[in-house]
């Protein structure tokens, strides 16, 4: 991991949090994210839960049902590994915490009945 700064995006009352420093792996013709092919570089988890907390206790957002839409997925397929899967779940875990609302884009289909191809994140 390359440990440089970690890119977050805020647009209205929508911050979109990146799972992974580079790559995808799931290779869609019409991607635009860099290296779509390369080998996915998850962001790690302590560095995804420190960057959420450092936008929390700073002020950057409120917390609540108030507070804004944290959009994950933008910049790659989630379900396309281990470690953004593991991500994913981690940003969710924070927006029910802080009762935030979640924003998950996915080409995958997410389903209660099959949890073991989403990583239980349908749950």
């Amino acid at each position: 991991m390359s440990g440089a700064p970690i890119k977050v995006t805020i647009e209205d009352d929508r911050i979109f949090v990146p799972l992974v420093e580079r790559g995808c792996g799931v290779g869609c013709r019409y991607c635009y994210i860099s290296a779509p092919q390369a080998e996915i570089q998850a962001i790690s988890p302590i560095r995804l839960r420190e960057l959420l907390d450092s936008l929390t206790s700073s002020g950057v957002w409120r917390t609540g049902p108030e507070g804004p839409l944290i959009a994950i997925g933008h910049d790659t397929e989630f379900a396309g590994s281990a470690a953004t899967i593991a991500n994913a779940l981690a940003c969710l875990d924070f927006a029910r915490h802080h009762r935030l609302p979640l924003q998950l884009a996915t080409k995958f289909p997410l389903s209660a009945a099959d949890p073991e191809s989403t990583g239980n994140v349908a749950h």
